[in-house]
């Protein structure tokens, strides 16, 4: 009889060491597919697709003063950019650091690659100048260098 019921026991214990084995690979087989799938989610939602980029962070401009006579800034603009944009006012910076800000009348709107002349009457004198577009962004308005073709090398041509 001690041998049935060791025999018996045998089994049962094979049994639940069975069971123990089944529940913990079902546990880790759950937690790994649990952080699996938390990472993949995480994957898609730290890339941001270009549609999904703000406007302001696909802005740019491009600016350069053209000249400046009788009270009136004439500057070129290209939007450089990847969306349209639209120029509202241009900022004056004078050398004790204040600001001027003048209404652009009427805005001027830019598709990409759109090239314009912005007129803007000033007075009195600053030392930078920047556009701004609707959206809030800031761009520096810069003098362009004189056109200069490349000159020859002067020991090359003996």
């Amino acid at each position: 009889m001690s041998r049935k019921l060791f025999r018996s026991r045998l089994a049962v214990s094979s049994a639940v060491a069975l069971l123990i084995v089944i529940l913990l690979l079902g546990t880790f087989m759950s937690a790994l597919i649990y952080v699996s799938t938390l990472q993949m989610q995480n994957i898609g939602e730290g890339r941001k697709p270009l549609e999904q980029l703000s406007g302001a962070e696909r802005e740019k401009l491009d600016a350069f003063l053209e000249s400046s006579s009788d009270g009136q800034l004439k500057v070129n603009v290209t939007n450089t950019g990847m969306t349209t944009l639209t120029v509202t006012h241009a900022l004056l910076i004078h050398e004790d650091r204040s600001l001027t800000v003048i209404d652009i009348n009427p805005d001027v709107t830019l598709v990409m690659l759109e090239e314009a002349a912005i007129t803007i009457p000033y007075s009195g004198l600053f030392v930078g100048l920047g556009l701004q577009t609707e959206r809030g962004n800031v761009f520096p308005v810069v003098s362009k260098p004189p056109f200069s073709s490349p000159q020859p090398n002067p020991h090359l041509l003996h």
